[in-house]
């Protein structure tokens, strides 16, 4: 907290132990009688405390410690002072000046405005504060009453009406789709080695993550066992929700596949096809990627690799 009327700068003794900071004894110990005319208490220690606002803004401050129980830091005159702060009030935000950079301290709002980072900010802010709170924030399982949550009563009851009569289009895909004229082929190059590739090294977060998926795929029909000669190694990846979407590395597969080099339609042909209509929709396939079928005689060829607790790896592939 920042408090201009603060004459110094505090922390409170349950944060100092929470955090392992080292104290020192104070060099010039006085009693809080400017917080209270009774207060018979001593402010005897004190201790350095290494911050950060975001990765940009890092700082280093000398705080009294005292029993406080309004909030953990108070960052008073003196360090505002050094810094040369200014507050706009109307806008809810400091100024801070360090090393002639002019830094902006603003007020988090209670919603939708999280700062993120990622790991290697997070490392790097490790080794320079060497210590650190670390906060987890679960997701919120969204309440399935309130999907069409903003509408209003007649358009609440048009899209109930919808998703009642398409049910089966809502719901959650199982097993292989069905069988269609078109299918995926995958032609290989004459005579090329087949694309053998090793598992790339995950932590035990990853692989716990990796098996969870596998198992999902293996109950839905969508994958199965394999002894295939090919095997391409398993990445993750984070989606814009926050969870992770397993992907597998295909690019020394596509590197020996004959490309099938069909022609795209013209733009403006297309757009021609639409100069009469008036309503548009858009529809969101669910696991999209598994609704596109592999050609039975191919799907060896798709085979992957994960770890298997009591052997070195273990093959999968496309069903």
């Amino acid at each position: 907290m920042f408090d201009s009327g603060s004459e110094v700068n505090l922390i409170s003794e349950a944060f100092v132990k929470k955090l392992g900071l080292a104290t020192i004894p104070h060099k010039k110990p006085y009693p809080l009688g400017w917080l209270n005319d009774k207060a018979q208490l001593q402010v005897t220690r004190q201790c350095k405390l290494k911050f950060s606002f975001g990765s940009a803004f890092v700082d280093e401050v000398e705080l009294d410690i005292i029993p406080l129980d309004i909030c953990g830091i108070v960052l008073g005159s003196p360090y505002l002072y050094d810094r040369k702060a200014i507050f706009y009030n109307a806008e809810n935000k400091y100024i801070l000046v360090k090393d002639g950079i002019e830094y902006f301290v603003r007020a988090h709002k209670l919603k939708n405005n999280y700062t993120l980072i990622n790991s290697g900010k997070m490392k790097r802010m490790i080794i320079s504060c060497k210590q650190f709170l670390l906060m987890v924030v679960k997701e919120k399982k969204l309440d399935k009453t309130n999907v069409f949550e903003g509408c209003n009563t007649k358009q609440q009851a048009d899209l109930e009406k919808v998703v009642s009569e398409y049910d089966i289009l809502f719901q959650e895909p199982k097993g292989l789709p069905p069988k269609k004229e078109i299918v995926h082929d995958i032609i290989l190059q004459q005579d090329a080695p087949l694309p053998n590739i090793g598992m790339y090294r995950l932590s035990a977060l990853e692989n716990a993550e990796i098996k969870k998926q596998v198992q999902e795929l293996l109950e839905k029909g969508l994958i199965r066992p394999s002894t295939s000669p090919c095997g391409s190694p398993i990445v993750l990846v984070r989606n814009k929700y926050g969870s992770w979407r397993m992907c597998i590395d295909y690019r020394a597969l596509n590197k020996i596949t004959i490309k099938n080099r069909y022609p795209l339609p013209r733009i403006d042909d297309l757009l021609d096809q639409l100069k009469e209509v008036v309503y548009f929709s858009k529809l969101d396939l669910h696991s999209g990627y598994h609704q596109v079928k592999v050609a039975e005689q191919d799907a060896w060829k798709t085979a992957f690799k994960k770890k298997r607790d009591c052997m070195s790896g273990w093959l999968c592939l496309l069903a």
